[in-house]
């Protein structure tokens, strides 16, 4: 018995029977001493004596740890503190209730003990049996924070979830439970809940009892009159791992896919470049049997007018001296030279063997340049650009003299003085007359809206420019046409795109042109659009001048 502890007979307990509200007396160590009837009714001590001299924590053992706390400091500091909660009984039934302490004290003003008003609610709808019980039992994590953090009532799913009891938790704080990475986040949300932003799907992880972490997605309310939070929260461990096993499947099949699209196009850059090897080859085996078949006779034509042209001077020698010795002709020959116009003839026919050596030089020069460009090289050789240029040129004359349509486009010749490089010329070729027929294409298309006066004001022209440097060579080639758009340029190199009509581009000109350049000659190709304020196009090449690895020849 504490010192002072007195009693006021019968009439303490007759006012305690008759309060509105169930009363019990503890003393300074919570241990009981005295209730209402109503009070062991709602704590189902109605059945058996009293318990007399129990403590408050043998007769409640389920009470949250905080309760009994709180009790304590109602004593240390004579305030009187109040609470709501969910209370196990003895008899293994539970209640909501809502109890009031306040500090008993004795005539001298001295604390002898506590005075613990109880009020059982059954139907309001903050605390509803029923709804205790459901939340109680509901496998979600219900909580009740202060609003600096710390837990104040938490249900059963918390042990069952996280591994803590209720009074393993009650009153540490909620963020000493949070994931150090998710702490930052966590402290913000709560601030924006206080400050009254709605707080919803918050999620983040929660350390078990066993030091392992559980990912819970939150949703909580504020009541400022009560200063608590109310929160609610959902054990998403399993979906979150199953959301990152489907993110690294996604990156993996993003991968695969990835993989499979550059199989594909380099199937497709094998593929083209097969097709065009034996396009290639089918059209330099023509070309050099037509070469051939045609150098044949004009080397004999052309040898032949050498000697023609000796018989025709020694022939018309000889009319001279004839036309010396006889001076005056019989009449019959007379009318013969007047009819054969002789003097004509003597004046016009070395003119026309003259002629005749020209045409037959053109034709031997469109037969070595058909000779050069239909080149099956198998290894790197000694190859002139200036050469292969020519060539190509050679071949183009008949697009870029002129016609009854347009003036002839002009083609200025700015060579450098240029070593000979190891490479394989007719793909070099191929490579600027691919280039040169696209330019062609593009001012043949502004022609079409221009007359032919326009064009000789403003005529065409293709720049052809080489250099040499330390180790390479370089050939750009400029049109004043009207430029490539950069959605065009950025493609230009790639298989099977074109922007020109069915039936006229295949898309795999400037493509060849890139793998020839890139991975035969291990050299660079770059287009620039547009190059002047009216448009143009500039296309730069660099060639090494040694000869490419064996790993570019492979791919040949």
């Amino acid at each position: 018995m504490v010192n002072n502890f007195t009693f006021s007979g019968d009439q303490l307990n007759w006012a305690i029977q008759q309060a509105p509200v169930a009363i019990a007396l503890f003393d300074c160590q919570l241990r009981y001493r005295i209730a209402s009837d109503r009070w062991l009714e709602y704590h189902g001590l109605n059945v058996g004596p009293p318990p007399v001299g129990s403590r408050y924590t043998d007769l409640f053992p389920q009470a949250p740890q905080h309760w009994v706390d709180r009790y304590r400091k109602c004593l240390d500091h004579t305030l009187a503190t109040s609470d709501s909660g969910y209370l196990s009984l003895p008899n293994g039934h539970a209640i909501w209730m809502h109890w009031q302490a306040s500090p008993w004290v004795d005539l001298n003003s001295q604390v002898c003990g506590l005075i613990l008003h109880a009020e059982r609610v059954e139907e309001s709808i903050e605390v509803n049996l029923s709804w205790a019980r459901a939340v109680q039992f509901s496998p979600d994590l219900y909580s009740i924070f202060h609003l600096d953090g710390r837990i104040k009532h938490v249900n059963a799913a918390w042990q069952k979830t996280l591994g803590y009891s209720p009074t393993d938790v009650c009153n540490r704080s909620f963020y000493e439970l949070v994931h150090p990475e998710d702490l930052s986040a966590c402290e913000i949300a709560i601030e924006q809940l206080i400050s009254g932003q709605p707080l919803s799907h918050l999620e983040n992880r929660y350390r078990h009892h066993d030091g392992s972490y559980h990912w819970l997605q939150w949703s909580a309310m504020v009541e400022f009159d009560r200063g608590e939070i109310y929160a609610v929260a959902r054990d998403i461990t399993k979906r979150h791992d199953a959301n990152e096993a489907l993110a690294r499947s996604e990156i993996q099949l993003r991968d695969q896919a990835k993989t499979l699209k550059q199989a594909l196009r380099d199937l497709n850059n094998t593929q083209m470049q097969l097709v065009q090897t034996e396009k290639l080859s089918t059209l330099g085996q023509m070309l050099a049997g037509v070469a051939h078949e045609i150098n044949n006779p004009v080397n004999f034509i052309y040898g032949n007018l050498l000697h023609a042209r000796e018989y025709t001077q020694d022939l018309i020698k000889l009319i001279h001296l004839y036309q010396q010795e006889y001076d005056q002709p019989s009449p019959e020959l007379q009318e013969a030279i007047v009819t054969s116009e002789l003097d004509f003839l003597i004046e016009d026919l070395p003119q026309l063997l003259t002629s005749m050596r020209l045409g037959a030089d053109r034709i031997k020069e469109i037969v070595s340049s058909l000779r050069n460009f239909s080149r099956i090289d198998t290894k790197a050789t000694t190859t002139n650009i200036h050469n292969c240029l020519n060539s190509t040129l050679t071949i183009l004359q008949n697009r870029i003299k002129d016609s009854p349509t347009r003036p002839a486009t002009i083609i200025e010749q700015n060579y450098g003085d240029l070593p000979q490089i190891q490479g394989y010329a007719g793909p070099l070729s191929q490579v600027f007359m691919n280039i040169l027929s696209n330019a062609l294409d593009a001012l043949e298309d502004v022609d079409c809206d221009r007359s032919y006066a326009d064009i000789a004001a403003k005529p065409n022209r293709i720049v052809i420019a080489t250099s040499s440097g330390s180790d390479s060579v370089y050939i750009t080639i400029t049109d004043n046409g009207p430029g490539i758009p950069e959605a065009v340029r950025s493609r230009l190199f790639e298989p099977f795109f074109t922007t020109k009509p069915s039936g006229k581009g295949t898309g795999l000109g400037l493509s060849i042109c890139y793998q020839i350049i890139t991975e035969k000659h291990r050299g660079c190709i770059t287009c620039e659009s547009p190059v002047t304020d009216d448009g143009g196009t500039r296309f730069s090449i660099s060639l090494p001048l040694a000869p490419p690895g064996d790993s570019a020849s492979s791919k040949s």
